[in-house]
Parts: structure tokens; sequence; C-alpha cells
């Protein structure tokens, strides 16, 4: 009983969801084109680096230095493209 329910369930779903899919994508809306950015226009980037537990052995960068370095690194490498604003952290 429980197998023939499922069954059951299984056809419902592969007949309705590609039908879904179908009526949706054969509505017509008119859609509006997205005008171009400014050629000086950057993207914003937040950076946050994120560290987990200290480790045990080998690599023991404290988490502030690593999260420094991390992020003078990432902001001059993004800055160097021409392409990125990084948020400054406050």
């Amino acid at each position: 009983m429980v197998k023939s329910n499922l069954k059951l369930i299984n056809i419902a779903i592969f007949i309705a969801l590609p039908a879904f899919f179908l009526i949706n994508s054969c509505a017509e809306v008119q859609l509006n084109t997205i005008p171009p950015p400014k050629a000086d226009a950057k993207l914003r980037v937040f950076i946050q680096p994120t560290t987990g537990i200290g480790p045990r052995h080998g690599w023991g960068t404290p988490h502030k230095k690593y999260e420094k370095k991390m992020y003078d690194g990432l902001q001059e490498m993004l800055a160097n493209t021409g392409m990125y604003e990084v948020v400054p952290k406050k």
C-alpha cells in the first residue's frame, strides 16, 4: 500500500514539475533592458577574513595578524584590477 502511494506521488511529481516549468516558460512578459554601467563604475567589495580555532600544531599565525595580512593583500590585489572598490573596515 505504501509503495503504491509512493509510486503515485512520484508519477504526479514527474508530470507536474515539467508541466509547471513549461507553462511558466511560455508566459510572455516584456522586460526592459538594463542600462550598461558607467565606464568608471566599480564593484564594491566587503572583505571578511574568517578563521577557525587556533591550530594544534604547524601553522600558528594569530587571528588578528592573519586578518590584517589577508585584508591588506586582497585589498591591494583587487585595487590593482581597477574594477573593485574595497569597503573600508571600521
